[in-house]
């Protein structure tokens, strides 16, 4: 999510609490899961208007976004480091393709 994001001109900030942790999202894609976090950097805002949020841990720190016209979406969480596999993460990123 830091490279698309980066890669769109939204602005990345150091954030605390978020390496090596599980926490609490919510929001329109995710309604109160935990996930695993492993992050220096985050956004915190969107500014340019291309994403919508789908999800934000408490901090108000964004954890997922999906761009309003192109069929990209991210995460900040590593769905691969869960085992077994997480059926919402599975759902997540087959919406990509549906």
């Amino acid at each position: 999510m830091q490279s698309v994001l980066d890669y769109f001109g939204e602005a990345l900030e150091d954030v605390e609490g978020h390496v090596a942790v599980r926490h609490a999202v919510s929001g329109s894609g995710r309604r109160g899961r935990e996930v695993n976090s492993y992050h220096r950097q985050g956004c915190t805002e969107l500014r340019t208007g291309e994403f919508e949020v789908l999800a934000e841990a408490g901090d108000g720190v964004i954890e997922a976004v999906r761009h309003r016209e192109r069929r990209i979406a991210a995460a900040m969480w590593h769905p691969e480091r869960e085992s077994p596999f997480d059926a919402a993460d599975i759902q997540f990123i087959r919406n990509l393709f549906l």
